[in-house]
């Protein structure tokens, strides 16, 4: 049997529904050039009886309804993948037609890591937001189809010297809704033992790429489509779920004896899942002398700010987390100096902006939340089949650039 050429690469819970409908609109492009892997780890078997009946060859699919930790469930829908290249999606996602013609793009030119530089995006129907009943899609109105070569070690440093905030504005190398040969995840695993690590799988594989990937690429089309379900971690920030305690933190669940980076805040948000992850991601990547890379007091000025307007109840709480953390990181006068200086220019940007928070507005500027820029708003997308029909029709799936 020959080796897939792209393996589509799918973690679930709970979610069968988003799944079974990302499935079926991958499959409806009858490509053979696609596998499909599916870890799921839902309650019910109505995904199982799904791929059951489906019987399909290109489906690869594991089912365990036991104690699995979220990186658990990525790491073993990693572990069918047998395609050349690899792109990992949500189980509220799906990828476009064009997407294999890409992977054979980055195949014929040698490319190893290539992003989309413009998105589609998707919110499923919400049922108690009464604008989003019916679903809405968010479509950029032009694509150029030019390619840009980046910089991953630049571009880590900038990301890092920035307080690691929104690390999908860096144009690092990625995995999720990203392409990536799948020899460069291999070579991962060889030096860490596994794909995944750390709790936020997007981020340390992001880090981990971006130290091991020296072509990397972005292209201005899109070849997937970002969902975001009610239960999804993107439609969370948005309406500010995910901030709170570590102990409500869904990406602890099941990591009995996993401990925490001393230099994050034990207090549930974004920022401390994230650079949590690019901690462990460059320690065990052997490349802990880029630390010191870290804006510290910039980062520690994100987390006051995000719960300055997330949630306050937990400023007392954080607090005492930020004071840990200071000594952890050897704060002296300098390092105080430089975070009471980002507070107060973070609150003075905050009040000239009508969306608060700097994670808010980086999911805006990326399309994330609301449109951007030049972007259309579609509305009565039901599922995201109907995303799919409706993207292919708008975009030359067939054009692709030359190097």
């Amino acid at each position: 049997m020959s080796i897939p050429l792209l393996s589509v690469v799918i973690a679930t819970k709970d979610r069968e529904q988003y799944c079974i409908a990302a499935i079926d609109s991958i499959l409806s492009y009858k490509d053979e050039r696609i596998e499909i892997t599916v870890a799921d780890n839902s309650a019910t078997t109505k995904v199982k009886d799904y791929v059951a009946t489906l019987n399909h060859p290109a489906v690869k699919y594991t089912y365990d309804n036991g104690p699995v930790s979220s990186i658990g469930n990525f790491n073993k829908a990693m572990d069918l993948a047998t395609g050349e290249y690899l792109v990992f999606i949500g189980d509220d996602d799906t990828i476009l037609s064009n997407c294999p013609n890409w992977a054979q793009w980055m195949k014929d030119n040698n490319i190893e890591s290539l992003s989309s530089s413009n998105t589609v995006n998707y919110i499923w129907p919400i049922a108690d937001n009464p604008k989003l009943l019916t679903g809405e899609l968010l479509l950029p109105e032009a694509f150029t189809f030019k390619v840009t070569e980046h910089d991953n070690a630049t571009n880590l440093k900038r990301f890092m010297a920035d307080g690691t905030v929104a690390y999908q504005a860096y144009n690092l190398s990625k995995v999720y809704h990203g392409i990536v040969k799948k020899a460069v995840m291999d070579k991962i695993k060889a030096q860490t033992g596994y794909y995944f690590g750390g709790i936020s799988p997007d981020l340390y594989s992001a880090a981990a790429l971006s130290i091991n990937i020296k072509n990397n690429y972005s292209v201005d089309a899109p070849f997937s489509v970002l969902g975001a379900c009610q239960a999804s971690t993107t439609y969370g920030v948005i309406a500010k779920q995910h901030v709170g305690h570590i102990k409500d933190a869904p990406h602890l669940r099941h990591r009995d004896g996993y401990e925490l980076e001393g230099a994050i805040p034990k207090i549930y948000s974004a920022y401390v899942v994230w650079t949590e992850s690019l901690l462990k991601s460059l320690k065990e990547n052997n490349r802990e002398d880029l630390i010191s890379d870290i804006n510290f007091p910039l980062y520690y000025a994100h987390i006051n700010d995000e719960f300055m307007v997330m949630d306050k109840q937990f400023l007392g709480t954080l607090s005492k987390e930020l004071e840990s953390c200071f000594k952890d990181r050897n704060f002296g006068p300098e390092e105080m100096k430089a975070f009471e200086g980002y507070k107060k220019h973070l609150n003075y940007i905050n009040q000239k902006h009508k969306v608060k928070s700097l994670i808010l507005r980086s999911l805006q500027k990326l399309g994330l939340m609301k449109h951007k820029s030049g972007a259309a708003t579609i509305k009565n997308m039901l599922d995201i089949r109907d995303v799919v029909a409706f993207v292919d029709k708008q975009v030359d799936m067939a054009k692709l650039p030359q190097l």
